[in-house]
């Protein structure tokens, strides 16, 4: 019997047409012309529209391939420890991807061999959603605090800003470089809030690759300002001979480091907000003392460096970046509702959001002396302590901190 429509094939086959469709877009259209369609294209491969996803960026999905490669961010994170016999190849393949820039990150997820990566249409919506409840807002609170909003204070330099500094960032790619830090080491730590489950860890090494390469700033090139003894960069990626233009790059790992905090900045702003969060969830309050008063760097040390500077007990530092810095998509729409000072402002807390922040405390207050994270030095001279789990003030400092005198 002759076929006479499309219809008329067996699901299989039907089910093979994705894969030989443009974009995201006809895949969309198929899925509307009727039930049988949208039945089939339901069993549709993540990898598949992962594909469809790509060749519609940046129409449908920008900022590109920022957005892409946050939506995979975590399922590579995943991938590349996923495996204990192939850990350590995996590692490799992801830094060589980091080394590329952002769009690494989605070419590795789009590998045949990267199982378990992709996208599904529950995925793509809820990824819009994010992008008007979290992204956006947050990116006009990054700017509030590193951008040019935060440079039209009044008196910038003569008192109207407490926290002033000479900033050269692109607010829109900085917000998304911090947002794909938590996607992907926030597995990382994870594993430190429970270290009884033993979880496998992307170590400060790959994160540090991350930042040298995914947050590319003008002081870290090769032929950069900032170089300092054993600190290496490679010509590749976004420093790539066709690309090595320092007038074109931005100076996003010092804005960064001086937004949440790292080593000589306090992340004044940030903190600020993140603690009127952390008051109005009740997470301050506790029995036993072990609770700074003040969330605040240490004023004693003017070379105060790292998690392990932080004033008040080392289970703060590590809720303090647990929450909010790689704390996942949907925490950092918290601190989004905030545009700088904006003092007096009421504080918006969401059931669910107080739930997670005193679950995060909660496991972090369990945690005993012997849980308390190692760390990795890094420079020749003047040794940076980084912690093994995410630290990633210290981190976007040490890529850039050449410019004021190198380690």
């Amino acid at each position: 019997m002759a076929l006479r429509t499309i219809l008329d094939l067996p699901d299989e086959l039907l089910l093979q047409l994705p894969r030989h469709m443009h974009n995201i877009e006809d895949f969309m259209n198929a899925l509307s012309t009727c039930k049988r369609l949208r039945n089939v294209f339901a069993d549709t491969l993540p990898k598949t529209i992962l594909h469809l996803a790509v060749q519609s960026a940046p129409t449908f999905f920008s900022p590109h391939p920022y957005f892409l490669a946050l939506s995979v961010a975590r399922q590579v994170s995943a991938w590349a420890v996923a495996v204990e016999s192939e850990r350590k190849t995996r590692k490799e393949r992801l830094v060589e991807a980091l080394r590329v820039g952002v769009r690494g990150i989605v070419d590795l997820a789009l590998s045949e061999d990267a199982y378990g990566v992709g996208l599904t249409m529950q995925d793509v919506r809820r990824m819009h959603d994010l992008r008007f409840r979290v992204i956006n807002p947050l990116n006009d609170t990054v700017d509030a605090m590193i951008g040019n909003a935060w440079y039209a204070q009044p008196n910038f330099w003569s008192g109207g800003a407490d926290d002033a500094f000479t900033l050269y960032a692109d607010v829109n790619s900085a917000t998304m470089q911090l947002l794909l830090y938590g996607e992907l080491f926030g597995e990382t730590m994870e594993s430190y809030l429970r270290p009884a489950a033993k979880l496998p860890t992307l170590g400060a090494d790959v994160r540090v690759e991350f930042v040298k390469y995914c947050v590319p700033d003008w002081i870290c090139a090769p032929n950069g300002h900032g170089r300092h003894d054993g600190f290496r960069v490679l010509p590749v990626g976004p420093y790539g001979k066709e690309k090595n233009d320092e007038d074109r790059l931005q100076g996003n790992q010092t804005a960064l480091a001086h937004l949440i905090g790292g080593a000589m900045f306090e992340g004044t702003l940030w903190k600020r907000a993140w603690r009127r969060v952390l008051v109005a969830a009740g997470a301050l309050e506790n029995d036993d003392d072990r609770w700074p008063e003040e969330w605040e760097y240490s004023s004693q040390d003017g070379d105060a460096q790292g998690l392990e500077h932080l004033s008040g007990d080392w289970r703060f530092k590590l809720f303090w970046v647990a929450l909010a810095e790689v704390g996942g998509l949907d925490t950092f729409e918290m601190v989004a509702q905030f545009k700088g000072r904006e003092a007096g402002k009421e504080v918006v807390m969401k059931p669910e959001w107080k739930a997670k922040i005193l679950q995060i405390r909660d496991q972090v207050l369990a945690l005993e002396d012997c849980d308390k994270p190692g760390v990795e030095k890094f420079g020749k001279r003047r040794k940076l302590k980084i912690s093994n789990a995410p630290d990633p003030g210290s981190e976007f400092y040490w890529c850039c901190c050449g410019m004021w005198g190198g380690l």
